[in-house]
């Protein structure tokens, strides 16, 4: 009867003849891969460029007898479909746009309506004179009620002459 350890330098043999088969089988299909490699990518050089002129040939025609054909497919989808952009374009326009430039109408109006009531430059300035006038003319009147005022106080003797003099000499419009 086989016992535990033999069991185990059973295993440990099979082990290493398989790592020793393993590499040398490795080393031979390496050499043989080597050998075989160069021919075979000789080989497949060779169809290639024999091959390339005939597909080029293949597909320069059948581009030619293609480009025909989608040409013409291509022109009757684009006038199919320039009709439908057209008619898209248009339902756009009439919901969106037109709204739009129908309120921008009306607030122009407004906008226009209140400009005829918007005072000009000419209008301001004839206000600013007319209030200039009015304040040289309240300017005058107080002027001569201040020197009325100081003569009455010069001839009533409250005044002295140096303030009187002081007083003349502030005043807005003087007399000569």
């Amino acid at each position: 009867m086989l016992e535990e350890q033999d069991f185990i330098k059973i295993g440990e043999v099979i082990k290493e003849n398989t790592e020793v088969n393993s590499k040398k089988l490795r080393e031979e299909v390496t050499v043989v891969i080597e050998a075989n490699n160069i021919k075979i990518s000789e080989v497949i050089e060779e169809k290639i460029k024999a091959n390339n002129i005939k597909i080029g040939e293949v597909i320069e025609e059948k581009i030619k007898a293609n480009n025909i054909k989608i040409s013409e497919v291509i022109e009757e989808k684009i006038k199919a479909n320039n009709i439908k952009i057209g008619e898209e374009v248009c339902k756009v326009i009439e919901q969106n746009i037109v709204p739009v430039l129908d309120n921008l109408d009306k607030r122009l109006t407004k906008i226009e309506s209140n400009m005829t009531t918007v005072a000009t430059k000419d209008d301001l300035n004839r206000g600013v004179a007319s209030i200039k006038g009015d304040l040289t003319l309240k300017l005058r009147d107080e002027d001569r009620k201040v020197n009325l005022l100081i003569r009455l106080l010069q001839e009533k003797n409250l005044l002295k002459e140096e303030d009187v003099q002081i007083l003349k000499q502030i005043e807005v419009f003087p007399q000569f």
